[in-house]
């Protein structure tokens, strides 16, 4: 066998930049660059971990992995929500997490891309950054002094109602961004709608039916090998599938099922408000119920 190949064969040592990995904050600098990474063994998943801790009605402090169906918890402004399903919930996999500390009794520790309020902004846990300013129940704010990541054994994702939770004091929405450290849902380099409202509007056909049916929204809150909500894992795979298509692509494909939804949130809105219920139909009584007794009366009139 020749050793022509590796006559003359050098090698030099150069320095570079590099960005930080999206994942990691605050993790390698630009004299320690990464330049590759491999993840092998623990995953982050999209969810908190099983020791945080929510306020619930009439309970008080639960942690996450004793949150239960039904229970009323905590929700921005200081409201209470039903949990109606869990977008995940493991029990037993330890996952990565990355924990950041406000200087509260408890750091928050959640997945990078679960959305978190700064400033009242549901922006990706991946995108926080040391100094930023996190949403408080009491509608005040709180700087973030530490971020950094931790193992934790369980995952779990509680939907509420409304669409928030406050986990540890902190205001934490119930979903996640499916584009890396993006915030709102961007198609061709523009941005649109906020991950969090989309992903709220998403779930109302599921509201509607545990609203209308508890009893089956009950039997159907099953979970697959991971641990995600059947409820939940085909239309993930659907958004993450289209939206790394085309423009057009996406455009066409999520167009029509945003309007699906939008129309079913309408509705569910509509319901959920007395007041703008009642109207409606006082509303509807006076168009149907005004000609008739206008020809009633002129009919008695003759």
């Amino acid at each position: 066998v020749s050793q022509k190949l590796t006559e003359g064969a050098a090698f030099d040592v150069v320095h570079f930049n590099t960005e930080f990995v999206d994942d990691f904050p605050n993790v390698g600098s630009d004299h320690d660059p990464i330049i590759a990474q491999l993840t092998i063994g623990l995953p982050f998943v999209t969810c908190f971990s099983s020791d945080a801790t929510v306020q619930v009605f009439n309970k008080g402090t639960v942690a996450m992995k004793d949150l239960v169906l039904g229970d009323l918890a905590m929700v921005a402004r200081g409201k209470f929500s039903e949990v109606y399903s869990f977008g995940h919930r493991n029990e037993d996999s330890p996952a990565k997490f990355l924990s950041i500390d406000s200087g509260l009794k408890r750091p928050l520790v959640l997945s990078s891309d679960h959305l978190v309020f700064v400033k009242g902004s549901p922006v990706p846990a991946s995108n926080v950054l040391i100094g930023d300013e996190l949403s408080l129940v009491d509608g005040t704010t709180v700087t973030v002094k530490k971020i950094s990541i931790v193992t934790s054994t369980g995952a779990f994702a509680p939907f509420t109602r409304d669409g928030t939770i406050v986990v540890d004091n902190i205001v934490a929405s119930s979903y996640v961004s499916l584009q890396a450290k993006s915030a709102k849902l961007t198609v061709g380099g523009i941005k649109s709608m906020s991950w969090h409202d989309l992903a709220q509007i998403s779930q109302a056909p599921h509201r509607v039916i545990c609203r209308v049916s508890p009893r089956f929204c009950a039997s159907t809150e099953i979970y697959n090998e991971v641990g995600i909500s059947i409820w939940v894992e085909r239309p993930l795979s659907f958004v993450k599938w289209a939206i790394n298509k085309s423009p057009f692509v996406t455009i066409m494909l999520l167009l029509p099922v945003l309007a699906l939804v939008l129309m079913v949130a309408t509705v569910e809105a509509i319901f959920s408000l007395p007041a703008l219920l009642c109207s409606m139909v006082i509303g509807a009584c006076c168009i149907f119920v005004q000609p008739t007794a206008k020809k009633y009366l002129f009919m008695s009139q003759k």
